[in-house]
């Protein structure tokens, strides 16, 4: 221990200096956003009339970011993450029993953001970024819904219902806003909606003198996963990627059972999906004289849809009918916009694909004395795909160039 009296000054002689040690990663921003509200309900009612309903609903509003708003002078590297996680599910159960007997079952799973705003997003702003590594800007969602509702009703007259929809809608965003600057490793701005289900299932059965049974479920995927750069980005010398990448899997499955004298029966299903994937290199990118770091802008999207259908009905006069539709209105589109200086670059790639996927089930039984059934399965697939450069960009590639859709 040194001490010193008044007057006089304690002073101390560094040692030598170790190696510099090397620069550290900056951030990650990386926030995580799960949501799984989920709701339960059941009603019956017996007695000389009676009906039983029941009605559940679960739905999830959340918006997920990450901002990063500030100069970075020095650093390893530079991850923006946005990650969402919603999966609402809700199950309706009813059931009724008496001389008239009507049950009705209402099962709503929603997931979504809030009106007028993003749900999931990433964004690096207009600043200047200086790393040694990578950048990367990514937003993630996996967003699905389920809900369930079975209806049974017993009597000298039963009636059931039962209605299931699931509804996904989110728009997924990762961006570079407009001038910003970046000098690094690498650049990746990847915005990517994560295969998730949406499933619908509605169950009904009647039974009695006269039974009659109606199933409607709908599983329904919508919204937009969008990766972009602004206009002015300066790009780093290394490899630049800019990819949206969607996928879903709707499933919604109806059956309906009736029995009696006379009985009859609907069941339809309706699978649907329509999400938008949209890859964009703004106007006017700047890139330095003898960049030759690859250039890769990519759109991919798949949607799968399937549709089950079962219909059965027995007794004396009886009929059911059985629908099931797939519909897909996605699209994929990859797009270098307007280019006032040429854009230089190693190999360069321009990407969109979309693929549809679907699967209906159909099945209709009758037993009868009298009796007619039908089933039917329509799809209908408009989705669509595009891979584009505008006029008046010049590409100064050092390797090859491929535009696909």
């Amino acid at each position: 221990m040194v001490c010193c009296g008044p007057g006089r000054q304690l002073t101390r002689t560094p040692g030598p200096r170790g190696p510099r040690a090397p620069a550290a990663p900056v951030g990650p921003v990386t926030p995580l956003s799960p949501a799984a509200p989920a709701a339960v309900t059941g009603g019956s009612s017996f007695g000389g009339i009676s009906v039983g309903s029941a009605l559940a609903t679960a739905t999830t509003q959340r918006r997920t970011t990450a901002t990063m708003v500030s100069t970075v002078s020095a650093g390893a590297s530079l991850t923006v993450r946005a990650k969402g996680i919603l999966t609402p599910s809700s199950t309706a159960n009813a059931l009724s029993g008496g001389v008239l007997a009507g049950s009705g079952a209402d099962a709503t799973a929603t997931a979504g953001q809030p009106t007028g705003t993003v749900g999931v997003e990433a964004l690096l702003g207009a600043v200047s970024v200086t790393v040694s590594g990578a950048v990367i800007v990514e937003a993630i969602t996996a967003a699905g819904a389920s809900a369930t509702a079975t209806g049974g009703a017993y009597g000298a007259v039963g009636v059931g219902v039962s209605l299931a929809t699931a509804t996904s809608d989110l728009t997924t965003d990762a961006a570079v806003a407009a001038n910003a600057g970046i000098s690094a490793g690498s650049l990746a701005v990847t915005a990517q909606r994560v295969l998730t289900e949406t499933r619908a299932t509605a169950v009904s059965s009647a039974g009695g003198l006269v039974g009659a049974t109606g199933s409607d479920a709908r599983a329904i995927s919508r919204g937009i996963v969008s990766a972009t750069t602004g206009a002015n980005v300066g790009l780093p010398t290394g490899a630049v990627a800019v990819s949206a990448i969607g996928a879903t899997r709707q499933i919604a499955d109806a059956r309906g059972t009736s029995g009696g004298l006379i009985a009859g029966g609907a069941s339809l299903s309706r699978a649907i999906s329509d999400v938008d994937v949209v890859a964009t290199l703004g106007a006017n990118p700047v890139t330095a004289v003898g960049r030759a770091g690859d250039l890769t802008v990519k759109a991919t999207g798949s949607d799968e849809n399937v549709a089950i259908t079962v219909a059965g009905s027995g007794g004396a006069i009886s009929g059911n009918a059985a629908t099931a539709t797939m519909t897909d209105d996605g699209s994929a589109t990859a797009t270098i916009t307007t280019a006032g200086t040429e854009i230089r670059t190693g190999t360069l790639n321009v990407l969109a694909r979309h693929e549809s996927l679907y699967r209906p089930t159909v099945d209709s039984t009758n037993a009868a004395v009298v009796g007619a059934s039908g089933a039917e399965a329509t799809a209908n697939l408009n989705a669509t795909a595009a891979a584009r450069i505008a006029a008046g960009v010049v590409i100064a590639a050092t390797g090859t160039v491929f535009v696909a859709a």
